[in-house]
């Protein structure tokens, strides 16, 4: 079985940093045949990166490369909250991530790898279906393809899954996933979280569990927009099940007024 390694860069939390990276390796792991893949920054003084380059930080000092495994990697994974709208929340923290509705792969933003997908073809945007946050209790949200164009390619009509993904290190994780209208009017429910039916019915729900990753990415999944199914998503609270703190109560979505079905 093949290792997965995760490059550990230390330097100074220097925002303009993470672009003067240079050509950091760890021959040692490439050598060893280990997958280096990419990882969040934590909120301390170092970044864990993968396949970045850069022997210098904006200092011009040294960057201190090694190579470190799942166990380590997962343990130390900082918690990350993301949201989906066109503007972050005033609820949101400091740290907040807010997702531009595009292919999965590394934001250079944050330096971690994230986005959609339609059953694993990240050539997609979806950010034409982001809403601000005047929707979902004031969360904001992304559709789950709005414009419905992840469809099957051989003609059979059915309808792929449309994934939103984060890179993770394998591991144990606490996650909060909050959806608007799992069943969107008549569809039925298809809101996943690691491929289990969150069971979320007509109305906004959250979903708070412990999930095990063995995969490198952690997976929430809907379907296009014209399936009825699963709505839109609109925050991801994750942590390492190992953190000394745990994970907050999630806060919940304000109860649905009567009223007519809801904009699209």
């Amino acid at each position: 079985m093949q290792m997965q390694c995760y490059l550990k860069v230390l330097l100074e939390p220097d925002a303009s940093a993470k672009s003067e990276l240079g050509n950091c390796q760890n021959e040692e792991a490439v050598n060893a045949g280990m997958d280096i893949h990419p990882l969040p920054l934590p909120p301390v003084n170092e970044q864990l990166l993968a396949g970045l380059g850069g022997g210098q930080d904006a200092a011009g000092g040294n960057l201190d490369c090694e190579a470190i495994a799942d166990e380590e990697a997962a343990a130390t994974f900082p918690r990350l909250e993301f949201f989906f709208g066109t503007a972050l929340p005033t609820s949101a923290n400091s740290t907040a991530i807010l997702d531009s509705g595009t292919g999965f792969g590394v934001q250079s933003a944050q330096g971690m790898a994230f986005g959609w997908n339609c059953d694993g073809d990240s050539n997609v945007d979806y950010s034409g279906g982001r809403r601000g946050p005047g929707r979902a209790g004031g969360l904001g949200l992304n559709h789950f393809d709005r414009w419905s164009s992840c469809q099957s390619s051989d003609g059979s009509g059915s309808a792929p899954p449309v994934n939103w993904e984060l890179a993770v290190p394998n591991g144990t994780y606490e996650v909060t996933v909050y959806f608007s209208f799992g069943r969107y009017i008549t569809g039925s429910s298809t809101c996943e979280v690691e491929g289990v039916n969150a069971n979320c019915e007509a109305s906004e729900c959250v979903v708070q569990r412990s999930v095990a990753i063995t995969d490198g990415r952690f997976t929430v999944t809907g379907h296009a927009f014209n399936t009825r199914g699963c709505h839109s998503l609109n925050k991801v609270v994750i942590q390492s099940a190992s953190s000394t703190a745990p994970a907050p109560a999630p806060a919940p979505l304000p109860a649905p007024a009567p009223a007519p079905a809801p904009a699209p």
